[in-house]
């Protein structure tokens, strides 16, 4: 019983594309290192857009459910932006 809800837990349809996402990142970045600086430079920029943009959606996302306060997310906390 344990080993089956450790499995639909960890091993779940969310799980898996995290991973998949992961990875084809990965190989995305790869392949990217092969370009010059102008292309690899357009991609830093990207990917911190993204890190920018999901850090307000997860603050925002916080704030309508109700869930925000100062104490577990301090706005641009830098864990918070690691994850």
């Amino acid at each position: 019983m344990i080993i089956k809800e450790f499995h639909s837990y960890f091993l779940g349809t969310a799980h898996l594309a995290a991973l998949l996402t992961l990875i084809l990142l990965n190989l995305f970045l790869l392949r990217d290192r092969k370009k010059d600086e102008k292309e690899r430079a357009k991609t830093r920029w990207m990917l911190a857009i993204i890190l920018l943009v999901d850090e307000s959606a997860w603050h925002v996302w916080n704030i309508v459910n109700g869930t925000w306060n100062v104490h577990e997310h301090l706005p641009l906390h830098a864990c918070s932006i690691l994850i």
